[in-house]
C-alpha cells in the first residue's frame, strides 16, 4: 500500500480501537491501530477515510447529556418526524376518525356536500363528490396535501403511524430534516394528484408518502452503508400487504394508485441518490467474513 495513511479516529479504550478495526475489515477496508501516548489510533488509506469515517460514527455509541430524558433527546434529534405524526395525530381526532363530515370535507381534494336525512331516528348521510379542482385552482392549496392526512379506520392509521415513525427517524437520521420534509411534500402531492386523475376524488390517508419513503430507504439500503440493515424481511411482508389491502378495499381506504405511484417515485429517488451523490461513491460494498 503505498498511498498516504490518514487518522481516522482516537480513543483511550484498546479493546474499541481493535473492535472498529475488525468492523472495518467487513467492509473490505484495512486500517490499523498507533499508540501514541495513552492513546490508540486509528489508520487507514487516505483514500478510503471518508467511507472508514462514515461506518465508524454509524458503529459508535453517542453519549448522551446528562441534562437530556430520552424523550427529549428524541424530540430534538427527530423533529421532523415528530411534527408530521402530531399532525396526524391531531387530524385524526379533528375529523373523529374520520366520521366528522364538516371538518373532514375540508381535507379532500375536492368539495364534498352531504346530503342529510332522519331515518328510523338515525342521521343518514351521504357524500356527494365534486371530482374536480375549482377549490384549489380557487386558492385552497392545502387541499393538495391534506387528504394525505384522512384516516377513517383504527387500525389502518396505527400502521400509518407506525411506519412513518419508523422510516421517518431512519431518513431524518441518515439525510437531514429538510430531506425529510421535502420528500413528504413531493410524494404528498404526487400521490394525490395521481389518485385524483386515475380515480376520484374520495380517496385519502398517507399511504402513497409511506410508499415513497419505503421505497427510498430500500434503494439506499441496497447500495449505500448507512443504510444497510433498516429494513428486514417482516417490513417488506408489512409493506405487500398494506398495498394489497389497498386493492382488496380492505381499510375502506381509496388511495391504490397514489400508492403504486410513490412506490416508484421512491425506487426511483433512491437509486438516483445513491448513484449520483458523491459521498456515497466512497462507501464500499459490505462483505461477509465470518
Amino acid at each position: 500500500m503505498n498511498s498516504a495513511k490518514a487518522k481516522i479516529f482516537t480513543t483511550k479504550i484498546k479493546e474499541n480501537a481493535h473492535s472498529l478495526v475488525g468492523i472495518l475489515k467487513q467492509y473490505n477496508i484495512d486500517s490499523e491501530v498507533i499508540t501514541m501516548n495513552d492513546d490508540f489510533e486509528i489508520h487507514t488509506q487516505e483514500s478510503v477515510a471518508d467511507a472508514a469515517r462514515v461506518i465508524i460514527n454509524k458503529h459508535i455509541k453517542k453519549p448522551r447529556s446528562a441534562n437530556e430524558f430520552p424523550q427529549q433527546q428524541l424530540l430534538n434529534q427527530y423533529k421532523a418526524t415528530a411534527i408530521i405524526a402530531i399532525l396526524l395525530i391531531a387530524s385524526f381526532f379533528m375529523t373523529e376518525f374520520g366520521r366528522y363530515m364538516d371538518n373532514a370535507k375540508l381535507f379532500y381534494f375536492s368539495d364534498v356536500d352531504y346530503i342529510r336525512s332522519i331515518k328510523d331516528n338515525r342521521l343518514i348521510e351521504v357524500a356527494q363528490y365534486t371530482n374536480n379542482m375549482d377549490q384549489i385552482n380557487s386558492g385552497q392549496f392545502w387541499r393538495l396535501i391534506t387528504p394525505s392526512f384522512l384516516h377513517k379506520n383504527l387500525v389502518h392509521f396505527l400502521l400509518i403511524l407506525t411506519f412513518l415513525i419508523q422510516f421517518g427517524r431512519t431518513i431524518e437520521e441518515t439525510s437531514g430534516r429538510t430531506y425529510l420534509l421535502a420528500m413528504c411534500f413531493i410524494s404528498s402531492i404526487l400521490s394525490n394528484f395521481l389518485e385524483f386523475k386515475l380515480s376520484n376524488a374520495h380517496f385519502g390517508s398517507m399511504v402513497g408518502t409511506i410508499y415513497c419513503l419505503y421505497g427510498f430507504i430500500w434503494m439506499r439500503s441496497l447500495i449505500d452503508t448507512k443504510y444497510a440493515g433498516k429494513l428486514n424481511q417482516i417490513v417488506h411482508m408489512f409493506m405487500l400487504g398494506l398495498i394489497l389491502s389497498g386493492f382488496m378495499n380492505i381499510f375502506f381506504i381509496n388511495n391504490r394508485f397514489g400508492s403504486l405511484g410513490d412506490l416508484a417515485i421512491g425506487v426511483a429517488w433512491g437509486l438516483f441518490s445513491a448513484k449520483f451523490l458523491p459521498q456515497n461513491r466512497l462507501i464500499p460494498k459490505k462483505k461477509i467474513i465470518y
